[in-house]
């Protein structure tokens, strides 16, 4: 039996990226409040690698893109675009960029299970597909609120779902990694509509 996807508008409480303050790079501080950027979102995991720092006035400017332990980052922008890893407990508190955004699931929807799925090669695939003859690579927010996410009867996608798998193995059994054609046709219309 099937389960009807679900928009993940509907599943998340929260999908917002952030903004580079003014100066850029030299607007950066060596300690204070951690901005995420597109260059620390991995498949793999989080990297601390070119973590740069705001300062408390800098990050209350942002303080709409405040992370919490637990969320969705999705690069959104570029070449790294649909790269996607859960955020660590050691990161809450921290604040996104422009090129990342953060999906906060409710209770209905696992981090880790949202995650694994935008990072599944169904998903991939359909990010890329998007980009072909586009100017700007870039997924926007109405696009991300759109995405189907195939929550299938009888499966449990509470936070325990998936949770010590990899992002980049395959799904077995809760976790499809080949969903049923309904999804890819529901998932495609996302973006040509």
């Amino acid at each position: 039996m099937r389960g009807k996807p679900r928009k993940l508008k509907s599943l998340a409480t929260k999908i917002g990226s952030g903004a580079t303050p003014a100066g850029g790079r030299e607007s950066y501080f060596s300690k204070g409040i951690p901005l995420i950027r597109s260059m620390n979102v991995h498949f793999r995991g989080f990297d601390r690698t070119g973590l740069v720092f705001l300062s408390d006035e800098q990050a209350k400017e942002l303080s709409n893109v405040t992370v919490q332990a637990s969320d969705v980052l999705l690069n959104i922008t570029g070449a790294s675009i649909g790269r996607v890893t859960v955020a660590p407990d050691e990161m809450a508190g921290a604040r996104v960029n422009q090129h990342v955004t953060i999906i906060r699931p409710g209770p209905e929807l696992s981090p880790r299970f949202l995650a694994t799925f935008i990072a599944s090669p169904f998903v991939q695939r359909l990010i890329d597909d998007i980009q072909i003859g586009a100017t700007r690579q870039a997924l926007t927010k109405g696009m991300i609120e759109q995405f189907e996410i195939p929550l299938l009867p009888g499966t449990h996608h509470s936070a325990r779902s998936c949770s010590d798998r990899p992002l980049l193995t395959s799904f077995s059994g809760r976790c499809p990694s080949n969903p049923p054609k309904i999804y890819k046709i529901h998932f495609k219309n996302v973006w040509t509509t």
